[in-house]
């Protein structure tokens, strides 16, 4: 364990208020579709954790596997999935396609390998970001606040960018 370092926690601290989205900001741009999407994706994650903690307790704590909270999960999982794709006008076969397409002619063309697998990370592009305006005091990054503008070193006070 390192020695506590308040210094560290007060900018993690404003690094998490710099980069967070206010509830204002998701609450003024909800829709009724957007809410239920939300509601279907935290279903789904509840369900996809049942499932991992049933498969857990057979292969960590070497419990026998129960097919039947296995099977009532994968169910559940899939009814999430369903209403997900109703939502969005997405058919079944349409999603096992795409999938299909994926997997066989883009990632794994000549079947799966480790090599194959660890090569698809490299293909991903990140987006370039614009440049964050920089403190005059000390150079750091400057970030809005609900006070204003400030940087990881607490310098600020300005109106907000």
């Amino acid at each position: 364990m390192g020695i506590y370092d308040l210094e560290c926690e007060q900018r993690y601290q404003l690094m998490v208020t710099r980069l967070k989205k206010s509830g204002e900001d998701i609450l003024s741009q909800m829709t009724p579709l957007k809410a239920s999407l939300g509601h279907l994706a935290i279903g789904i994650s509840g369900e996809v954790g049942e499932l991992s903690d049933a498969l857990k307790r057979h292969y960590a704590y070497n419990k026998e596997l129960d097919m039947e909270n296995v099977i009532e999960e994968l169910g559940d999982i899939e009814w999430f999935m369903e209403a997900i794709r109703q939502e969005l006008g997405i058919n079944f076969v349409d999603t096992l396609r795409a999938n299909q397409d994926k997997l066989m002619k883009k990632r794994y063309p000549n079947g799966y390998s480790d090599a194959a697998a660890i090569a698809r990370a490299d293909k991903q592009e990140v987006e370039e970001q614009p440049p964050v305006p920089k403190c005059s005091v000390c150079g750091e990054p400057q970030f809005d606040t609900a006070h204003g503008v400030t940087c990881n070193n607490g310098h600020g006070g300005a109106e907000p960018l």
